[in-house]
């Protein structure tokens, strides 16, 4: 089947469209569930034409990943969640993210670790350690066999 991978943007409007189009796979990147963590992870959104900054943006993302996952899972495709773990920012937050797919009926979850890169805004934060990574991992599928 085919793939798609996105951070859900524009998701809810194009569930359909992806079933019909037969994709069968779709992985959304979210890296948070609440706007005060989200505000800290995305500097701006472009939607319907408009520019939004802060929570407003945040919240606008969360609700369209919402929706939108909702929408996958109600047409049976197979939904997987990326989360990108960067301390200091979001990391704490991973286990609230794990819940939440765990309640979307989410397939599967992978924490991926930043990578900082030059001239960008987490450029001078550190990546996740090994063992971080680990234990959020252990984590994750503690909730999501809750």
């Amino acid at each position: 089947g085919l793939c798609v991978s996105t951070n859900g943007r524009n998701l809810p409007r194009n569930v359909d469209a992806l079933v019909n189009a037969g994709v069968t796979h779709v992985t959304v990147t979210v890296n948070a569930v609440d706007a005060a963590v989200g505000k800290d992870m995305y500097a701006f959104i472009r939607y319907n034409q408009q520019v939004y900054t802060g929570e407003e943006a945040a919240n606008i993302l969360i609700r369209c990943q919402d929706e939108g996952i909702r929408g996958l899972k109600e047409h049976g495709l197979i939904v997987k969640i990326n989360t990108v773990v960067v301390p200091g920012v979001n990391m704490d937050h991973v286990p609230a993210i794990a819940k939440k797919a765990a309640a979307w009926g989410a397939d599967l979850m992978n924490c991926m670790t930043l990578i900082p890169v030059a001239d960008t805004a987490f450029a001078h934060l550190r990546p996740p350690t090994p063992e971080e990574i680990h234990g959020l991992r252990v984590e994750m599928v503690r909730r999501l066999v809750e």
